[in-house]
This record gives C-alpha cells, structure tokens and sequence, in this order.
C-alpha cells in the first residue's frame, strides 16, 4: 500500500485532534488486554515497551511505534482491527498523567473517546476511571480503585480489568518522578505510530 495513504500520529492527536471520529472503539472480537498479564514472557515484552517509552520521555526522543489500523463505520466510529495493546497502554499512560498531574476534567475528557467494548464490565470500569479522581501520592494505585466503592468484586474475575490494574501500578513505579508528563504526552511529538483508516484509505488507492 502506497506510504501516502497513512498519516504519524500520537494518541492525543488520534483522539482529541481528530474530529472525524466519534469514537475509538475496541471491539467484542479482539482478545482481553495482554500486556497486563502476569507470565514471564509478558513481563519481559511489558518490561520493554515501558522502558522504551520511559527512556523517549526522559531523554526527549522521538519513538515510532508500529502500524495502528482500523475501520470506520457509518456512524462515524473507528473499529480498532490492530493496535489494541499498545494503544491500551498509552491510554492508561495519558490517564494515568490527568491524575497525576491534576489536569481538568476538561483537559482529558476526549480520553472517553477510546471505548473498550470486549465486554461491558471492562466499558464501565474504564468509564469509572474517569470519572473518579485517583491520589497518586498512595503507593499501591490498584488497591485504591480496588477499595473505591464504585468498584464491584466481580470485576475481579475480568482478565482485562485486572490486567489494567497491574498495569496502572507499574506505570506508577515508573513515571512518577516525571515532571510535566501531561504536557510531554500531548503537546510533544515523543511517542507516534503510523496510523491507517482502511475504508478511507482504500477509497484513496481506488480499490
């Protein structure tokens, strides 16, 4: 496919800077969040991507991620066919800033256009998240939420869920000491991916 039909872009300006989508959706059909899971292998590919992303803040370096691709639909949604994981993380990340960092509702609201649809309990839990502050100066972020009343304890028994949950933590090990991460995950271009809308993009190629 011609290199003209995909456009770089960060997650900010995907979801905030882009208003030809309503939403960013993650639908039934794509497996549970991975990077949170808890097996050595996981570990080390999550251990990676952290460092990678760490290390491009810290140090101001530009880091390209691989192809992010879906397809959009009449009512103006975009369908995520790849991507799910990496953009998972960069969520939880610009999430995880908001919090820190005590940025306005208003500033992080277009963090609701990403829509985690695998299940319902995962849409709600995500939903949840924004609409409750979290203190970052508590060491364990997890058994925050875990404890928060708006949590149920069946949410313990989703895969996706509580991967988000250990991911959370380990974000917050990691990126705690960095200061204005907010402002250098939105206005910096530090972290991009190359992103492609299939049915727009084959439209242009006239197939």
């Amino acid at each position: 496919m011609p290199d003209n039909l995909h456009t770089e872009r960060t997650f900010f300006s995907l979801l905030h800077d882009d208003k030809e989508f309503t939403q960013i959706v993650i639908p039934m059909l794509q497996r549970d969040y991975a990077q949170g899971r808890k097996n050595s292998d996981v570990n080390r590919v999550r251990n990676n991507f952290l460092s990678a992303i760490e290390n491009a803040i810290v140090n101001h370096q530009h880091l390209k991620l691989d192809f992010v691709y879906g397809s959009r639909t009449d009512d103006g949604n975009l369908i995520l066919l790849d991507g799910q994981q990496r953009l998972t993380t960069l969520f939880l990340l610009h999430w995880y800033a908001s919090q820190k960092e005590n940025i306005n509702l208003q500033e992080y609201d277009f963090l609701s256009k990403f829509k985690y649809e695998i299940r319902p309990s995962t849409t709600h839990f995500c939903n949840q998240l924004l609409a409750n502050h979290i203190d970052t100066n508590k060491p364990s972020l997890s058994e925050q939420i875990k404890d928060a009343p708006w949590y149920p304890l069946m949410w313990d028994n989703d895969p996706t869920i509580q991967g988000m949950l250990l991911m959370i933590d380990e974000l917050h090990k990691r990126f705690f000491h960095i200061h204005d991460l907010w402002t250098l995950l939105t206005r910096e271009n530090i972290i991009s991916f190359d992103f492609l809308d299939i049915n727009n993009d084959l439209k242009m190629s006239g197939m």
